[in-house]
């Protein structure tokens, strides 16, 4: 037998393949699905042992062929199913890892790749793709016991697995616009001002600190000089956020815009 120094390494390089998580929750919608399955070995499963400083080790790399039934949410996944698995098992403590390729579903559209934990002769973990019949993303998690020789037996995608298993499907809810402030709009001759509020027309509106500096320095004067301004109405305060002056032959000259 050959010896195996690193056997992290080995574990890190199975698991390398790495689940990206689907991507656009907010801007989808997502339904409950779940299956039951079986995948007996087809032809020979390779295999080979080494020692490492924990334990012996098999190694296997076969393929798989079974029925999914009992499908929920979606009849779709219902249909054969081909399973191409690697394996690295620790045999003196019985755990170890697996991944998988899966191809699954009604018209063999389903597509996934699977990354799990091996323990006592059954495998867990999370599944990825696409939902056959469809262009739903799938993901969940899957279990099942298995063995080199027996293959996959008493399978669950989602289903009886806490957590489940989703398909999310393009659409759905989408972010509510966030809602315009109320305004309110005052033209008339200034009769109060300050650092911090204006007053034309009835309406006093607080002057924001970013506007201060410019609205002092259009020289307003109380009882003389004439705006058009424009306020933003929240919990009862009115803001300021844009201000015209009179300028020459009576016409209003935008001077300022609170962004």
């Amino acid at each position: 037998m050959r010896k195996l120094v690193l056997s992290t390494v080995a574990l890190a390089a199975l698991a390398g393949s790495g689940l990206a998580i689907a991507h656009g929750f907010d801007t989808r919608s997502i339904k409950a699905v779940g299956s039951t399955f079986t995948a007996a070995p087809v032809g020979t499963v390779q295999t080979s042992t080494c020692t490492g400083a924990d334990g012996s080790y098999t190694r296997s790399h076969g393929t798989y062929t079974g029925t999914v039934s009992n499908a929920t949410g979606d009849a779709n996944l219902n249909g054969p199913i081909t399973i191409d698995a690697k394996s690295l098992i620790n045999t003196s403590t019985n755990v170890g890892v697996v991944t998988a390729h899966i191809r699954f579903g009604s018209d063999g559209g389903g597509n996934a790749q699977f990354e799990g934990v091996y323990a006592n002769g059954n495998v867990a973990g999370l599944v990825e793709g696409h939902a056959p019949g469809s262009t739903a993303a799938l993901l969940g998690n899957l279990s099942a016991a298995f063995s080199t020789t027996s293959g996959f037996t008493n399978g669950n995608i989602g289903g009886a697995n806490s957590g489940g298993a989703v398909e999310l499907t393009s659409g759905g809810c989408k972010p509510m616009p966030p809602p315009k402030p109320d305004v309110v709009r005052a033209e008339g001759v200034v009769s109060a001002i300050s650092t911090g509020s204006i007053t034309a027309a009835g309406v006093t509106c607080t002057i924001p600190t970013d506007l201060q500096s410019a609205v002092s320095g259009l020289g307003l004067v109380a009882n003389t000089s004439r705006v058009d301004m424009t306020c933003t109405v929240a919990g009862g305060t009115n803001t300021l956020a844009k201000l015209s002056v009179e300028g020459g032959h009576g016409h209003l000259k935008e001077h300022l815009k609170r962004h």
